[in-house]
């Protein structure tokens, strides 16, 4: 199950080798078109959904605004015990991560807890 406060996709594709942030859900931007209408009812209980790749000028955006597009960032919603769902006032940020994963290795790539297989 996702996290209720946050998830980060990463839509790099043969770049992904390079390491990751952990926590991470990996769809290559290929893929997302497919995917994107899946997750967007996946992560509707989530409250900060990331988008990111090598640099987040292309690709990341990109997946953001399809994300978008495809019903994502409405209002957030949680299952009650009798598997009903209820919103719940907030509505779900979606951005880029600044920078992207490059950005990110070069502020964090030494910390082992930020940044797995780098």
């Amino acid at each position: 199950a996702p996290n209720e406060n946050l998830t980060i996709i990463d839509v790099r594709t043969g770049d992904y080798v390079d390491g990751h942030l952990p926590f991470h859900r990996h769809i290559p931007s290929t893929a997302f078109p497919n995917d994107v209408g899946r997750l967007v009812q996946e992560l509707k209980g989530c409250k900060r959904v990331v988008f990111h790749c090598a640099l987040s000028q292309e690709r990341g955006p990109r997946a953001a605004l399809m994300y978008l597009r495809h019903g994502g960032g409405g209002k957030v919603v949680t299952k009650k015990e009798d598997g009903t769902e209820v919103e719940t006032g907030e509505v779900q940020e979606v951005v880029v991560l600044e920078g992207g994963f490059v950005g990110w290795q070069e502020r964090y790539g030494k910390d082992g807890r930020l940044t797995v297989g780098w």
